[in-house]
Parts: structure tokens; C-alpha cells; sequence
């Protein structure tokens, strides 16, 4: 219902606007192939703003990064965001068994259920929560993939110019600017009851320039088959754990809504996102919700996840002189999470959060060599959480399964507080072929010191395409006010008020070269965490509340690795991309890449786009190494001696898979001589085309050695028409 109601809306807006008002755009056809007419050496020549908050030439910008173009997105398809983190060099794209799609993993780094080590941007504008610092799950899923222009994904630290939570990588979702933007219609359907329908708009209504895109879609879901952490008995006496309950199945369904609008004035933008989504899954114990009296191995009643995100941005910028330019922004992020059990009246979690933070910008031009970033943000942040299940006394709630509980205990008592930071960067060039960049932030959030974190480049370049950059930097991640500071369950977790934030730093070495149709580039990475944030044992007696963990700075962390990626443009049909990622991980305890993602990667693309004749077809492999032992958690050897706290093997051991991914395009007016005024074309798109059975590493309880991490083979075919 809700697919068909959308596409009746699309009709009918476009419909109503007057020809006059909509923005001239080229048909759909010409726009397709400037994308492919285009010179080999113009495509090649890519500009980034991530790396300095202004634009720059990829071979210049003080960061490692990778550009995923428009070109690339359509040519081997994507249903949602993540799908498009997959194939980028270094990330892997993984969950818990609460949150199965929230978790991009860059360079081998993953904290728990949130994605809070790396920083998502809409144009430039942070997403951010202050209950765990990295919900990102709507966006991932629920994000208008037809309204991105380009991704820019930085893989090392990014504090020094977006401060906290830029930590490990900061992933920049570009949209298309009105003179790209398409009016276009589809609809999907395919594997495991999937549906999906979405469109994009585009108009100018005087000197106001106008582009949305909305995507909403539902899923029966794949069946996910895995024992639970109920499922077995701990035997501290003997060598292993001892399996008493089968395997049980749920559907993970899911539904969701997405909508990106953006309107632009002059000097003045304004953009919004909003999305909710609702996802089955286990319990946040890592158990299933089986009812009671229920048999051996019965299907289990699915627990449900619920995200609501309001990300939106106000933002001006003008002209001082014709050196100086400033920038104001407004961004606030609202979230609401909640976790509730099948066939309760009420949740067993609400929380809501409400952050605004206000950014003052500005980029000096100080001479021909020499170009200045300085700015400074207040960001304010309130939230609570309430836990239905529970009285306000703390007592247990006995009407949960009738009727909502009006006076739920707070689990997270309403907090409010303001960070503080301030930047600048500069950037000389002393000779045409070298760039010196140098920059740091403060960062004062309260009961912390004030914190400094630098950033340092060299970066040359030849007029034969070689390039080499070396760069360190410094992140920091202040702890949140929601999760980790403040949240008091006892039996489950409580925060600490004290906790130090986590740190990294990073020293990076790149040589690269590019020429003409051709792009290489190998990096090395070495980085130091201190201070992580994690979990005590429940039976630590150092524990606040008797046997109920704690937020506590466990330690550090050395990683080190090395990324070769590269791209070619054999003819204007026929392009390939391809990438390899390896690193290994150490904590000052011993335990030796113990978080269980991919030792090493494998990626390669290709893309045959033969827009005269009316097709192409895009063809994508990635290749995932099997992870590190995650029972490396009490013992330097990785075997403990009476296996107490470890991960059974209750599920199938984390093996090496690849990931087949296939899309095929035929545009009927071309193909087949249709008339008509608006192109239409037919999509098919399969995932996991070798059917792999995937798991992921249990890393967050680690209660389990895997859950199952994906779907088996899939098809989705798209109808799809532009005006």
C-alpha cells in the first residue's frame, strides 16, 4: 500500500508542475551519455571537499580517500547505502545480532551495536546522536540511493575539521545538484517478498531551486537460522560448552521510509532528511524471544527495532571579500530508538535524542600559495531513555503485555550538555609540485581537559602522474552523555561519569599514479587507540553495582595495514575497478586480531556500458577473508584454560566468502524502438549470486563465535521511467 501510494503522489506532482517552472534538464537519454562522452583524462580528474572542507584535486587533499561516482552506483547497482560501502576499498560492511545493517568497519576497526568510530556527512553536514554516537541504521538502509551524486569515504582519522566521532573514517553522501537531478519513477520487486519503490524530483519556482528524493520499500525477509546465547550451558569444569538447544529461524523483516529534500536560495540551503525503519531481531541479551512452553527449535517471535531520524541543515554562505568567504550552519539531529517484543503492549526501550549544533566556517585565500580553513561549533545535546518494563521506583512493571506503562523507569535520566571545539588548517605550496598541510581542533566537552588534535601533510605531485603523500593525524572520540555516561540497568549495564575519551592517531603513506585513463594508488596505515571504551565483566568486583558491567577505558589498540586500489577506464564503455586491503590488529593485552573482520579483501569490478546500443551490464565481486579468533578476550594464547566467558562454537565457524553481485540495464527506447517522451528502462539486479552462506564474528557479546550475517542468493527486478 505504502509503494503504491507513493508513486500515485509522484504522478500526481508531476503532473501539476508547469513545464515552465521545471527545471531544464536534458532528457534522460543525453544525460546518460554526456556521462560517457566525456574525455578519459576529464574523468579522471577528480575533485574532493571532505579532506579540507573546500574543493581540491583527489592527488592533493590531506587524506586517504576514495570516490565512488554516480557512474559507478548505477553501473553495478545498489538497492541502499550500504550495499555502496561494501564495495569501497578497506570497509566491510557487517552487524550485530540487534543491528544487523549498522556497521561500516573501516580498516578492521568495529566498536559494538553503533558505528560510532566513524562520522557520516549530507553534504558536508554531520549526522550524529548523542545516546551512542553512530545510529546510523536508517541511513544505511532507508537513504534515496538514486539522489546520491558521488560518495567520498576517508579512511583514517578526520577530527581535526569535524571534531569527535571522525575517528576512524568519515563518510561524505554527496547529492546531486538540481542541474544533474532527473525526474524519475520506479518501482522493485524480487527475492524473499522485497519490494521497493522510490523517485526523484527536480524543479526551479522562480530563483528557488528544489531536488527530493524518496524511497520506501518492505521486505518478508531472509531466513536467519543461527543458536542464541540461551542456547547452550556453560561448563566452566570441562574444555568446552555444551549445546543443548537446536538452531531456531526467524524472517528478518523489515520495512522502511526515506525521504532527502533540499532547497537552495541564492546563498541560503536547506536540507533534510528524514527516514524511520523497523527491523526483526534477536533480544539485546542475544537471545531469541521464544514463547513460553514453546518446543525445541521453534520459530521464535521477532523482536523489533525501531528507528525514527530527523537529520536536517540551514546553512548560509557568502563572500566578505574576494579572499574571504564565511559559512553559518544550523544542524540539528533528531532520533528516536526503540526495541519492543512481539505481542508486548509497550517497549523494552524508548529512547529520544534532540542535538543542534551551530558551526561558523570561513576559507581565507591569504596568497596565491597560501589558503587558510578556520571555524569554531557549539554543539548542544539532550536525551533520556525509559525502560517500560520497569516501574519508576524500579519496580517491576506486571501490566506490560496489556497496556503501556505512564510512568516508566528512566534508564538514562534526561541529560543536557555542550561540547565545545575549534579548528583551522593551512595549506602552502611552496613549489608547484609540493603541498604543506598543517591544522588542529580543540576540543573542551565537560569533565575532560581540554583536548588538541593535529593533523600533518606532505603531499607531492609530478607532471608524469606520480604522487606520494605523507600525512599523520590525531581523533578523539569524547564518550556520550547517553549510553556510555549515563545509562543505569542494573543486571544489564551501567555508564561511568568519568570516562576518558577514546584517541587514535595515524601515520599514512601513499604513492600513487594517474595518467590519462588509468588510476593507482598504494597506502600503508599504522595507527595507536588509547583509552577505548568497553564493557567490565559482570563478575568483576571492581564493578559499581554488583554483578552488572561497566563502561569502563579498557586499553589500547595497534593496527597496521595496506590498501592498493585502482581504476581504469579501458574505452568509454568498458571500465574496471579493483582493490586489495589487508591489517592486523593488537591490544596491549596480547590479544591479537580479536574482533573478527576480514584480515584481508578483495574487490574487483567491471562495467560495460554500451549506451548507444541501450544496455549495460556491471559485474562485481568482493572477496572476505575469514576474521580473527574473537576468543582472544581473557587469555594472551587465545585459550583460556576453563573456556570461561569464551565464544562456543553454537554456529558455524566465520569463514572466507565471496560476495557475487550482478546488475544488467536495458533501456526499451533504445532497444527496442519504443516512442515515447520519457525513457524507460527494465533493471535486473541479483546479490550473493553464489548463494555463500555468510557470518559475522559475535564480536559485541561475544556470548556466540557467529551469527548469520546476509541473505542467500537474491533477484530484484526495476521498472523504472524518467521525465
Amino acid at each position: 500500500m505504502r509503494n503504491k501510494l507513493l508513486i500515485t503522489c509522484a504522478l500526481g506532482v508531476l503532473g501539476y508542475l508547469n513545464p515552465r517552472t521545471v527545471y531544464a534538464q536534458q532528457t534522460a537519454a543525453s544525460d546518460t551519455a554526456d556521462l560517457y562522452n566525456l574525455s578519459l583524462e576529464d574523468l579522471m580528474k577528480i575533485e574532493v571537499v571532505t579532506a579540507s572542507k573546500s574543493s581540491e584535486q583527489l592527488n592533493d587533499a590531506p587524506a586517504v580517500i576514495s570516490v565512488v561516482s554516480e557512474q559507478e552506483i548505477k553501473g553495478y547497482g545498489a538497492m541502499h547505502l550500504s550495499e555502496i560501502l561494501d564495495r569501497v576499498t578497506g570497509v566491510y560492511f557487517m552487524g550485530t545480532f540487534a543491528l544487523i545493517n549498522n556497521m561500516a568497519s573501516i580498516r578492521g576497526d568495529v566498536t559494538s551495536h553503533w558505528n560510532n568510530h566513524v562520522l557520516i556527512l549530507l553534504d558536508g553536514r554531520p549526522v550524529r546522536d548523542s545516546y551512542a554516537g553512530g545510529n546510523y541504521a536508517t541511513l544505511y538502509m532507508s537513504f534515496p540511493v538514486e539522489q546520491i551524486d558521488h560518495l567520498e569515504i576517508v579512511r583514517g582519522p578526520g577530527s581535526v575539521l569535524y571534531g569527535s566521532g571522525a575517528y576512524m573514517g568519515v563518510i561524505n553522501v554527496i547529492t546531486k545538484t538540481l542541474e544533474k537531478q532527473k525526474n524519475t519513477a520506479y518501482a522493485r520487486t524480487g527475492s524473499f517478498g522485497t519490494n521497493q519503490a522510490g523517485l526523484t524530483l527536480g524543479a526551479k519556482i522562480k530563483n528557488v531551486e528544489l531536488t527530493a528524493g524518496l524511497v520506501t520499500g518492505s521486505s518478508n525477509g531472509w531466513e536467519n537460522t543461527v543458536r542464541d546465547a540461551s542456547a547452550m550451558i556453560r561448563n566452566k569444569a570441562n574444555t568446552a560448552d555444551s549445546l543443548i538447544l537446536p538452531a531456531r529461524t526467524l524472517n528478518m523483516q523489515k520495512n522502511y521510509l526515506g525521504a532527502d529534500i533540499h532547497a537552495k536560495y541564492k546563498g541560503l540551503k536547506v536540507n533534510t532528511f528524514i527516514s524511520h525503519q523497523h527491523t526483526a531481531g534477536m533480544i539485546n541479551n542475544g537471545s531469541w524471544l521464544v514463547p513460553s512452553g514453546a518446543a525445541a527449535g521453534a520459530k521464535p517471535l521477532p523482536t523489533w527495532y525501531n528507528h525514527f531520524t530527523v537529520a536536517a541543515d540551514a546553512g548560509y554562505q557568502t563572500n566578505i571579500s574576494e579572499k574571504w568567504q564565511t559559512s553559518i550552519n544550523a544542524t540539528y539531529n533528531h532520533n528516536m530508538f526503540a526495541i519492543h517484543r512481539e505481542n508486548n503492549a509497550d517497549d523494552d526501550l524508548y529512547t529520544i535524542n534532540d542535538d543542534v549544533l551551530l558551526e561558523w566556517t570561513n576559507y581565507l585565500n591569504l596568497h596565491k600559495k597560501l589558503n587558510l580553513v578556520f571555524g569554531g561549533v557549539v554543539n548542544n545535546m539532550n536525551g533520556y531513555q525509559n525502560q517500560p518494563p520497569k516501574n519508576a521506583d524500579g519496580t517491576t512493571y506486571t501490566s506490560l503485555t496489556i497496556k503501556e506503562n505512564s510512568n516508566p523507569f528512566k534508564s538514562i535520566p534526561r541529560y543536557n550538555t555542550t561540547w565545545y571545539s575549534g579548528y583551522v588548517q593551512a595549506a602552502y605550496t611552496p613549489f608547484e609540485f609540493m603541498k604543506l598541510v598543517a591544522g588542529a581542533q580543540a576540543n573542551k566537552v565537560p569533565d575532560v581537559a581540554l583536548d588538541i588534535s593535529p593533523r600533518l601533510g606532505l603531499i607531492l605531485n609530478s607532471s608524469y602522474g606520480l604522487g606520494a603523500k605523507l600525512l599523520y593525524g590525531e581523533a578523539f572520540r569524547a564518550p556520550m552523555p547517553g549510553l556510555e555516561k549515563a545509562i543505569y540497568i542494573p543486571g544489564v549495564v551501567i555508564g561511568t561519569a568519568t570516562l576518558k575519551p577514546e584517541r587514535v592517531s595515524t601515520a599514512e603513506a601513499q604513492v600513487s599514479y594517474r595518467y590519462k585513463s588509468y588510476e593507482l594508488a598504494a597506502t600503508y596505515f599504522s595507527s595507536e587507540q588509547t583509552d577505548l571504551i568497553g564493557r567490565t565483566l559482570a563478575s568483576d568486583p571492581n564493578n559499581t553495582v554488583p554483578n552488572t558491567p561497566q563502561m569502563i577505558n579498557t586499553g589500547k589498540l595497534s593496527s597496521s595495514g595496506f590498501e592498493l586500489e585502482a581504476k581504469a577506464l579501458i574505452s568509454k564503455e568498458l571500465s574496471i575497478n579493483g582493490s586489495f586491503a589487508s591489517q592486523t590488529s593488537k591490544t596491549d593485552k596480547g590479544h591479537k586480531d580479536y574482533y573478527g573482520t576480514p584480515l584481508n579483501m578483495v574487490k574487483l569490478g567491471i562495467n560495460y556500458n554500451a549506451t548507444a546500443q541501450g544496455w549495460s551490464i556491471g559485474i562485481w565481486n568482493s572477496y572476505f577473508d575469514k576474521g580473527g579468533n574473537i576468543k582472544a578476550k581473557y587469555s594472551s594464547d587465545n585459550t583460556p584454560a576453563n573456556f570461561e566467558g569464551t565464544a562456543a562454537d553454537a554456529n558455524p565457524k566465520v569463514k572466507a566468502f565471496n560476495y557475487l553481485t550482478a546488475n544488467v540495464i536495458l533501456n526499451l527506447n533504445k532497444l527496442v524502438g519504443f516512442r515515447s517522451a520519457q525513457e524507460i528502462s527494465v533493471e535486473l539486479y541479483g546479490t550473493n549470486l553464489l548463494d555463500s552462506k555468510i557470518y559475522y564474528a559475535e564480536y559485541s557479546r561475544r556470548e556466540l563465535n557467529s551469527i548469520q550475517g546476509r541473505a542467500g542468493r537474491a533477484l530484484n527486478g526495476t521498472v523504472r521511467v524518467t521525465f
